[in-house]
């Protein structure tokens, strides 16, 4: 008898292997991957071609002083260039599929891995602008990079001020427009923790930084940024 429910597990298991093979062909033929920066067709389920990954080259970290104790970190895959650059676009037209690839390629191409992180803070966006787009791209990002390295995502920080895009604002203006706009939604302990925030477009900074001088209140051992590409 024991054998005779082996041998269904076994062609039950054999059978839902082969189920998943077929659908992973059938989806292949009928909607094949391709880049979404230069369109071409992919041979496996990638968000970018061999070629359009050798054009993202490395930036350095940027280090942004806060005062005498803090500095903060800011960690990029590469410069706000295409073909990253497409893919930060997409959220203005409510695509959320390349913010996971996004956040992959943070993992893969920048030092996180290798880093002490407590946890993740996504860069929160302002409800309505939320509820236009449907998501906050950081959210994502944030949750995902979670995922690859098992660390928690604190959804603590609250913009309670709209302003306008930080890319649209003249630079000497940028620490003005995020000023007074963030606030905790809850008293947490973060004494001692080191604080990795999540965002996908890093300009000057000043939001990094007004969000930072929040949390250091809390006297964390460190804040730094992620970001998958910062203005040069």
């Amino acid at each position: 008898m024991h054998c005779v429910f082996r041998m269904i597990k076994k062609i039950k298991t054999f059978l839902l292997s082969s189920l998943s093979l077929l659908y992973a062909a059938l989806q292949h033929l009928v909607a094949p991957p391709v880049c979404y920066a230069c369109r071409e067709f992919l041979i496996s389920q990638k968000i970018l071609c061999s070629d359009c990954e050798r054009m993202l080259l490395p930036v350095a970290p940027k280090l942004i002083r806060i005062n005498e104790s803090y500095n903060v970190t800011v960690h990029a895959i590469s410069r706000y260039d295409d073909p990253l650059k497409r893919l930060i676009l997409a959220k203005h037209f409510s695509e959320q599929i390349p913010f996971y690839a996004l956040a992959d390629l943070m993992w893969e191409k920048t030092v996180l891995p290798h880093l002490e992180i407590d946890c993740f803070i996504p860069i929160p966006l302002h409800w309505t602008r939320r509820m236009k787009r449907g998501f906050n791209q950081a959210d994502i990002l944030a949750k995902r990079l979670g995922k690859h390295g098992n660390i928690p995502v604190l959804d603590v920080v609250s913009r309670t001020k709209k302003t306008e895009y930080q890319a649209r604002v003249q630079r000497e203006f940028r620490k003005d427009n995020v000023a007074n706009v963030f606030s905790l939604k809850k008293d947490i302990n973060l004494k001692g923790k080191h604080i990795m925030l999540v965002d996908d477009l890093c300009t000057t900074g000043s939001t990094a930084v007004a969000i930072a001088t929040l949390l250091l209140k809390h006297k964390p051992a460190s804040v730094s940024l992620v970001v998958a590409c910062r203005a040069l």
